[in-house]
């Protein structure tokens, strides 16, 4: 120290996933932190939403005639499910293929892209069953059905919060994250069919149903998104190379 200044010292350069490190667990506090604030004010909604999903009876339900509360809840989970499926896909790619980590936006791009094309893929299944739900029917089973879906894929959102911690603490037990996110997404594809077909299915379309609700709900729209996530992740790559 010279003059009576004090100089400092030059600092060491980060090691490269820094920012991934600080960055991760801001949005999972900030996910579980608001998740735990909904939860306690909205827990009637969501006790009737688990009480009434397998239901196919004539009832109100918690996405009938929504009021300003519902409808944030309604924007909050599926934002919950959107951003975990996002950030679990992020920590699984990175866990086979190096990406940047050195900046803040090398982050959040993929992050974001990974984001938008789940929102993507589930406006693209949304068109699909809103055209096949009025192909079957003239519109009411079509709105009861749509409580169901919103619901299940709301519940759906929330256990991906396990899966996602597992792979993000524990880098090593990534095959058994995978594994148990592989059966929640088992699980809410079967459960969505049984509400299906429960409350789609007739005699008169029977076998027609059956076989344009597999075609159409089932293989194409996965064929879409191995596609589409393909393509993300070239997208991804390509513009590591920039960094």
């Amino acid at each position: 120290m010279d003059n009576g200044l004090f100089e400092g010292y030059i600092g060491l350069r980060l090691a490269d996933g820094s920012y991934l490190n600080d960055v991760i667990p801001v949005i999972l506090f900030i996910e579980i932190a608001l998740f735990a604030v909904v939860f306690r004010t909205h827990a009637s909604l969501i006790h009737k939403m688990l009480k009434d999903l397998l239901s196919v009876k004539e009832r109100d339900n918690l996405f009938d005639n929504p009021v300003r509360s519902d409808i944030f809840f309604r924007g909050f989970m599926k934002f919950q499910a959107f951003s975990l499926c996002a950030l679990f896909l992020y920590l699984l790619i990175r866990s086979y293929v190096p990406l940047p980590t050195s900046d803040l936006l090398s982050i959040l791009f993929p992050l974001g892209a990974l984001f938008i094309a789940a929102v993507a893929y589930y406006l693209l299944k949304r068109i699909i069953y809103f055209l096949y739900g009025h192909a079957f029917d003239a519109g009411e089973r079509y709105a009861m059905w749509n409580n169901r879906y919103q619901a299940l894929t709301s519940i759906w959102g929330c256990t991906l919060y396990l899966p996602t911690l597992i792979l993000y603490f524990d880098d090593h037990h990534r095959l058994h994250a995978m594994i148990l996110c592989a059966a929640f997404y088992v699980a809410y594809r079967i459960s969505l069919i049984y509400i299906t077909v429960r409350i789609f299915y007739s005699k008169q379309t029977g076998v027609l149903f059956l076989c344009s609700y597999i075609c159409a709900q089932e293989i194409i729209p996965l064929l879409l998104a191995y596609e589409g996530l393909k393509y993300t992740l070239q997208l991804t790559n390509s513009s590591s190379l920039w960094h």
